[in-house]
């Protein structure tokens, strides 16, 4: 019995595989079962008893998968790490900066185009001038982005870094026009602000999306990081601002009352406009002052 003792108590503090995996079901499965009677909240001695039963359960898998993860943390990444580092994908992913934002800005441009097609839709059905700026403003957004992931003759070209970066500044100034359509529409056009149920929860999901992934770029920018970096972090920023002016439209129409939803939608807009505006200008500029500082330095 001592020796039997002794055997259950050295799998418990370092358990194989198996004993974790079953660590791990008990876990998920007494937490769901604790949720389910709180939610339920059956009456009667014996669902009491059972509560407290399963309540008790969870209480202790949960304290043994906590001790688990600690023991084997250092393991485990160690084991991750070497999975990683033995994919050339995930190896630049993790290590390499400039990589995977340009990775994730693939991502971005697959999800811009399901969201300005999205817009499309709306603006089909509900003959809509608000959802087909929208839809334009992401294509535009989208297309932006895929000048600088996919344009291979700027990989070793300085100059052509210098050009996308200028180009996808007059995109953005493009789309102010059409964000300043929008906000007019926003603010005499009453009948624009027809969000239907299901609506406003993709916009919400987008606009927080979008400014929880360029608010980590930001923050995660470098000193020297190169054009095309900036180039991606200032079209997400963008990107992120209008989806705000859409989440606020969205709100106030279902929330506010006319007069004050105008002013709102005026006056963000007009804010979001003038500050995307002057980050196109400001491309425009820096791309020119690096196209003369490399032919200046290649003569």
């Amino acid at each position: 019995m001592k020796n039997l003792l002794k055997k259950a108590f050295s799998i418990l503090k370092k358990p194989p595989k198996i004993a974790l995996i079953i660590a791990y079901i008990l876990t998920a499965l007494s937490i769901t079962g604790s949720i389910l009677i709180l939610i339920i909240s059956p009456k009667g001695a014996f669902y009491e008893i059972l509560s407290y039963t399963i309540y008790a359960i969870s209480a202790i898998t949960l304290a043994y998968t906590i001790y688990t993860i600690v023991i084997f943390a250092s393991k485990w990444k160690a084991e991750i790490q070497n999975a990683i580092n033995r994919n050339s994908f995930t190896r630049e992913l993790f290590s390499n900066y400039g990589y995977r934002t340009m990775a994730f800005a693939v991502i971005s441009i697959g999800i811009g185009v399901l969201y300005g097609g999205f817009f499309v839709a709306m603006a089909i059905v509900n003959k809509s001038v608000w959802y087909s700026v929208l839809a334009g403003i992401h294509i535009i957004m989208s297309v932006s982005r895929g000048i600088v992931v996919f344009n291979r003759k700027s990989e070793e070209n300085s100059i052509m870094h210098a050009k996308t970066h200028i180009n996808c500044g007059i995109l953005l100034i493009a789309s102010t026009l059409a964000l300043d359509i929008a906000v007019l529409q926003m603010a005499f056009l009453d009948r624009a602000f027809s969000y239907g149920e299901y609506t406003i929860y993709v916009v919400a999901l987008y606009a927080f999306y979008k400014i929880i992934t360029s608010s980590i770029n930001y923050f995660k920018r470098k000193r020297n990081e190169g054009l095309k970096i900036k180039t991606i972090r200032n079209i997400n920023l963008a990107d992120a601002m209008i989806s705000i002016l859409a989440l606020q439209a969205s709100l106030l129409s279902i929330f506010g009352t006319g007069d004050i939803s105008q002013a709102f939608n005026l006056i963000t807009g007009g804010v979001i406009s003038a500050l995307i505006a002057t980050m196109g200008v400001s491309m425009i500029v820096m791309g020119i002052k690096e196209k003369q500082k490399i032919k200046t330095e290649n003569k």
